[in-house]
């Protein structure tokens, strides 16, 4: 009758980490995996999340599974969550689910038999999505940059797109924790909580997106809406990076606390992390107490607990930001060491005091000039409208404005 069976299976790690063993205290203290730019640091050792846990085409495995019934304009019309054990036919990558979401002649033709649900997933995937949109949800077009890496040679930057199977992937993930998180809002959990956004920071993102002619802020509407409204109509125009950064500037930092506020960037009252429980330990947790309250027992770790855990594991993966973006950085200079001298065009993506930053357009690396190097005037910093501009001749060096130049040095140590 038009409605489908959508199963979201996650290989059960909790099964294999019991409480208070070794593996599980060592997984708590690390509270997350690390992906560097040229690595990856797992929370747990690789025979558990490469072999055990991970769902192998034509093999038995345990897992967790939330199945879920959804008629053709995405609205769930019953679930159920429980334990299984899945034998699946087939493993994709994201590119092949992309071909054949394309139409690609060949993918098609291989995968026959596949091409049919895929496409109703990916149908379906986008109606989730659409109304996830109108529920005001935020959506930022984020640039992630990765790296052609030989041996300890950086040989070219690229940009890592999602696409449309990517977003297929997400919203079944997003659906499976809201799912988990409604079942558990009851009882104590882990949840993923994200706070209102600064409003001083969000006047300052409209009052800038004026100056590009876009529209002012309505404090009586939905902020969210206003703020997608506002990123996707800069989607290609070159405000686009400025807009998209000082709107991820206004959030608040989405963490992991017992005591739930909702969470204000995907507009949810109730969410919480299950679907990596291979990489993120809140979700080995999330996992613990859903079997708890599936079979009717009490909750296995108690609320001091809890808490502890949100703390190290909120902390463990600002860290782990951190630690990501250093060697992304790291990665960049050691790129651009070989390019001194070389001319390159720009966009201004910051502005202090002491001078401008430049991200360049070809390979999305970043570099600063001193105000002391920008000649012939004495300028001064309008903090308003984010910009440098001259006393005497009145040039302006303004966020988002394009601008050539030159590489001089590059300092690994400083990145």
């Amino acid at each position: 009758n038009d409605s489908f069976e959508i199963g979201v299976h996650i290989g059960d790690v909790s099964s294999y980490v019991k409480a208070e063993t070794e593996l599980d205290k060592e997984a708590k203290k690390r509270g997350t995996s690390v992906y560097l730019a040229n690595k990856v640091v797992p929370m747990l050792p690789e025979k558990l999340s490469n072999v055990m846990c991970s769902l192998e085409p034509k093999k038995k495995k345990k897992a967790f599974s939330l199945i879920f019934l959804i008629d053709k304009e995405g609205s769930i019309l019953k679930e159920r969550a429980t334990k299984t054990t899945i034998f699946s036919d087939y493993r994709f990558t994201y590119s092949e689910v992309q071909a054949i979401i394309e139409n690609d002649k060949e993918a098609t033709n291989k995968n026959k038999e596949f091409e049919k649900p895929i496409k109703k997933l990916h149908e379906i995937s986008k109606k989730i999505r659409k109304k996830r949109k109108e529920r005001g949800a935020i959506f930022f077009n984020k640039k992630e940059i990765g790296f052609n890496l030989s041996g300890d040679k950086v040989e070219g930057t690229y940009l890592k797109e999602s696409k449309e199977s990517h977003n297929l992937v997400e919203e079944f993930m997003l659906l499976t924790n809201i799912a988990v998180a409604e079942k558990l809002k009851r009882n104590k959990a882990i949840f993923r909580i994200h706070d209102k956004p600064d409003t001083k920071k969000v006047d300052n993102l409209f009052s800038v997106a004026q100056s590009f002619g876009h529209k002012r802020l309505n404090k009586k509407n939905n902020v969210g809406k206003q703020i997608n409204d506002l990123l996707y109509h800069t989607i290609g125009k070159k405000e686009s990076n400025i807009i998209n950064l000082l709107a991820l500037r206004s959030m608040s930092k989405a963490e992991y606390s017992t005591k739930n506020i909702g969470h204000h960037g995907l507009s949810l009252p109730n969410y919480l992390h299950f679907t990596s429980p291979i990489r993120r330990y809140p979700d080995i947790i999330c996992h613990r107490l859903l079997n708890s309250f599936l079979i009717k027992e009490d909750n296995p770790i108690n609320i001091d607990e809890m808490d502890k855990i949100s703390l190290i594991s909120t902390k463990k993966e600002k860290n782990a930001t951190k630690a990501e973006r250093e060697t992304i950085k790291l990665m960049q200079t050691i790129f651009m060491k070989e390019k001194v001298g070389e001319k390159f065009k720009g966009i201004i993506s910051g502005v202090i005091e002491r001078g401008i930053y430049v991200e360049m357009e070809k390979n999305y690396c970043e570099g600063f000039i001193k105000v002391s190097n920008l000649q012939n005037d004495y300028f001064y910093y309008d903090i308003e409208k984010h910009r440098l501009v001259g006393e005497l001749t009145n040039k302006k060096y303004q966020l988002g404005d394009q601008i050539n130049v030159v590489v001089e040095k590059a300092d690994i140590i400083k990145k």
